[in-house]
């Protein structure tokens, strides 16, 4: 973990069991203590069950430490059970269905807007961003295949967040986290070879094109600090 979290900077780790998380407490107590900011993303939409694990460990690591997944107008009350048990209230994020089935909503399905609905008049609520992870990603053979579908998560999480801001208004920052492995990999070294577009065929520089606008755009400006950002890459979840 020490590894992938690096030497400085805020500390932010994707978890799919609270096991892990509870494993990981004595090296996030000790990163925290280093003046780096720490929190957890439990990278599965909120079960009641998990409230008093996730509540202890928000006690443990302190304000703002704890983030979680919805993607149901059901789970909006256990958030705020979580709420009222934490330190403070958990940071949230709209989990978006990038075409898995396995989690999430759609941005353009009824299921969306009686979501933000539902967060919208809900007290307590920090709603930070939204979340995808593409598992299906694995599936392409190539770079430019990784390209598109970050192309594809960048845009659906684009879209998810007007209407968000339909609900909630244009006020709201939001964090738009992206990236399953290839994925976030293809975004590393998008910006790693921005000089080498000469030897890019033509199928490859029109994703870089389309990425580069989409990145431009105000709903996916880059910010590294939540809720207030704007875009990031998640660590690679598991959903």
């Amino acid at each position: 973990m020490r590894l992938q979290v690096g030497p400085s900077g805020p500390v932010r780790i994707v978890v799919s069991t609270l096991a892990e998380a509870e494993f990981l407490l004595p090296a996030l107590l000790d990163l925290g203590r280093s003046d780096r900011p720490v929190n957890i993303l439990y990278g599965l939409p909120l079960p009641r069950s998990a409230i008093p694990r996730l509540s202890a460990l928000s006690h443990a690591l302190g304000p703002r430490s704890i983030s979680v997944l919805v993607d149901d107008p059901a789970q909006v009350p256990l958030i705020q059970t979580l709420a009222s048990q934490a330190v403070d209230a958990p940071l949230v994020f709209i989990k978006i269905d990038m075409g898995g089935r396995r989690a999430g909503v759609t941005v353009e399905g009824e299921r969306m807007a009686e979501l933000v609905a539902a967060l919208r008049a809900a007290k307590g609520i920090v709603l930070a961003g939204l979340y995808s992870h593409a598992g299906h990603s694995y599936a392409g053979r190539s770079r430019g295949d990784a390209l598109r579908m970050l192309g594809e998560e960048i845009g659906a999480l684009g879209r998810g967040a007007e209407r968000v801001r339909e609900g909630f208004g244009d006020e709201l920052g939001l964090v738009l986290s992206v990236g399953a492995s290839p994925t976030a990999l293809a975004a590393r070294g998008l910006a790693d070879d921005v000089n080498d577009a000469d030897d890019d065929d033509d199928d490859m520089a029109a994703e870089k094109s389309t990425l580069t606008k989409l990145a431009s755009t105000p709903s996916s400006t880059s910010n590294n600090s939540p809720p207030e950002a704007s875009t990031r890459p998640a660590s690679p979840g598991p959903t």
